[in-house]
């Protein structure tokens, strides 16, 4: 099934654009073009999202940390290991149920890993959702 994601950024280095989230390769990455705090805000449209799975990018940027996964109503904080695989978030549900976020879903990324590089911005490599159902009229 041929899903309709985007991706956009607060911010993205040149060349590692918001697209690269979400391209199914972890070789390529999304960058922010500053460090601190940095949003990113996937709209998914009809489909009630169950959970988030996020590649930290490569450790010549900062990967993150601490995030906070949420939708327009409620949000919850999770801490990233340190290492270059898919980690598994629940996305907190709007009416109750697991799997019941719909529309925007955001990614905050509050706290990050130092990059090897100096001044470089948290790096994302990919990010995976997980769709439990389509409500679509």
């Amino acid at each position: 099934m041929n899903v309709d994601l985007t991706a956009t950024t607060s911010s993205a280095e040149s060349g590692h654009g918001g697209d690269l989230l979400i391209d199914s390769s972890t070789r390529s990455f999304w960058a922010a073009e500053k460090e601190g705090e940095q949003e990113v805000t996937f709209s998914v449209g009809s489909y009630g999202v169950s959970s988030i799975g996020i590649t930290p990018g490569p450790k010549t940027h900062a990967r993150p940390k601490k995030v906070e996964v949420g939708t327009s109503s409620s949000s919850r904080s999770y801490l990233l290991e340190d290492k270059a695989e898919t980690q598994w978030f629940m996305v907190p549900p709007l009416v109750g149920y697991t799997g019941s976020s719909w529309g925007d879903l955001m990614v905050k990324v509050v706290e990050t890993y130092p990059a090897t590089t100096e001044g470089k911005g948290v790096a994302i490599a990919e990010v995976k959702l997980r769709a439990t159902n389509v409500e679509d009229f």
